[in-house]
């Protein structure tokens, strides 16, 4: 037996658990191994020590605090599940009852007009995405020429693309924004 397998079974031999053969074989390796019998040995005076050493009572109402907390955790767990299922549903029938409600206007729109609202409806709709369509490709054109731009730095005397500084002040406003959290999160470590 090597020193690995006895320190394996090591709590067990001392405390009388093992089954004969494995016990023998631990005898045999205790005497062989001066490593295996300090381990023996130290695990005796463990075992010896925990068996004098005087139990401590609890404090008088511990239990009953530690279930009360318990039970009061389960409870705002519970409340918490119902509430997020209530608000689901309530959101899922929010979404429903509008989805119906324009659904039964443009219906009655449709029926009150005797000409396809629907379908004017629709043609409205599929040009006004042209129109945005256009306008934002315009936009973007302009745009673009903007973000390449230079603007000369002041102090530094060098030339930086708008955009640059565009994300920069995007970051350092993030940065502002979570500034608690960064800091909680690096002094933590």
């Amino acid at each position: 037996m090597d020193y690995r397998e006895f320190e394996q079974n090591v709590a067990d031999y001392v405390e009388g658990a093992l089954e004969e053969g494995l016990r023998c074989r631990m005898d045999a390796a205790r005497a062989v191994d001066p490593a295996c019998d300090r381990l023996a040995r130290l695990h005796e005076q463990l075992l010896v020590a925990l068996q004098e050493t005087p139990e401590l009572e609890a404090p008088a109402g511990l239990a009953e605090r530690i279930f009360a907390k318990a039970e009061n955790l389960e409870q705002l767990l519970a409340a918490e599940q119902r509430a997020f299922r209530r608000g689901m549903w309530l959101g899922v029938a929010g979404a429903a009852l509008g989805a119906t409600a324009l659904a039964v206007l443009l219906f009655v729109l449709d029926l009150s007009t005797g000409s396809g609202t629907l379908d004017a409806t629709a043609t409205a709709g599929n040009n006004w995405i042209a129109q945005v369509s256009y306008k934002l490709y315009e936009w973007f054109g302009s745009a673009e020429a903007l973000m390449k731009s230079e603007i000369v730095l002041p102090v530094v005397g060098g030339a930086v693309p708008v955009y640059v500084l565009l994300i920069s002040a995007a970051v350092t406003t993030l940065l502002a924004w979570f500034r608690d959290d960064i800091l909680d999160a690096l002094t933590d470590r």
